[in-house]
């Protein structure tokens, strides 16, 4: 990504905490203000796994979501609660975290003929 489109987003939103959705809430505003997001097989993602995700980090994942939640009052963005079951330590997981994202992804571009969010001036 170029650096002013970056910049002109706002880059990351410091009020989140700890673990989890920064990455998500940046990249959801990237996509609402226009910039195409594409699969590039050559791209190189490093990303720490921390298993199992405690008590703490699910915590902060709850404050986090809420802060996104009101920061975008939109239907795709509560649709991330729909990997509490898959993460939390204290539930019994039902499925697998990869397959709660498949269920995400088709969800979200089911609530809009776009599967992008439209463009917010």
């Amino acid at each position: 990504m170029r650096p002013d489109r970056l910049a002109a987003a706002g880059g990351f939103d410091e009020w989140f905490r700890g673990w989890g959705l920064e990455d998500a809430e940046l990249g959801y505003r990237l996509v609402r203000d226009g910039v195409r997001m594409r699969y590039s097989t050559r791209a190189a993602v490093y990303h720490e796994h921390r298993s199992p995700v405690s008590a703490s980090m699910y915590r902060e994942w709850r404050e986090n979501l809420g802060h996104f939640a009101r920061k975008h009052p939109d239907p795709a963005v509560r649709l991330q609660e729909m990997f509490a079951p898959a993460i939390d330590p204290a539930a019994p997981a039902a499925e697998a975290w990869v397959d709660t994202a498949v269920r995400f992804e088709h969800a979200a571009r089911a609530l809009e003929s776009d599967p992008r969010p439209a463009p917010h001036h």
